[in-house]
């Protein structure tokens, strides 16, 4: 397969490569294929992609700084996910409870981030707020 990007350094044959990768759990591998993919497409998923490889391999600052690229590019609920749990992974509370707040205005219902706002505040002592997150995954 390495033979083929360098013969036909396609987008296309990168993403091969990097699913080829994944599934060897090169995630090192990976990485390098979305380098080239986001040197000629720099968009939020490519940098999503690429940050859960970071992610995989424990290097929670490059995965940060990709999820937060993605988001830049465009707003969406994933990215403010995996943010947020690297922050709690952490211990920046202040900083996950914001981009769970924005997870659950961008995609509301979704019981992850309530579920996850409702733990960090009780932790915190603002059970109020815990409660509120509680009885909004409840009262479905």
């Amino acid at each position: 397969m390495k033979k083929l990007v360098e013969t036909d350094p396609s987008i296309e044959n990168y993403t091969f490569l990097a699913k080829l990768c994944e599934q060897k759990k090169d995630f090192s591998c990976a990485i390098s294929a979305y380098d080239k993919i986001i040197e000629k497409e720099p968009s939020a998923e490519n940098y999503y992609k690429r940050g859960l490889y970071y992610y995989n391999l424990e290097l929670r600052p490059k995965a940060l700084k990709d999820f937060e690229a993605s988001l830049k590019l465009e707003k969406n609920f994933m990215p403010m996910l995996m943010i947020s749990e690297i922050y709690i992974q952490d211990n920046q509370t202040d900083l996950a409870i914001k981009y769970l707040e924005d997870a659950v205005k961008e995609r509301a219902g979704m019981v992850i981030p309530e579920y996850r706002l409702a733990e960090l505040y009780r932790i915190k002592g603002d059970f109020t707020k815990s409660v509120k997150y509680f009885e909004m995954i409840v009262d479905r």
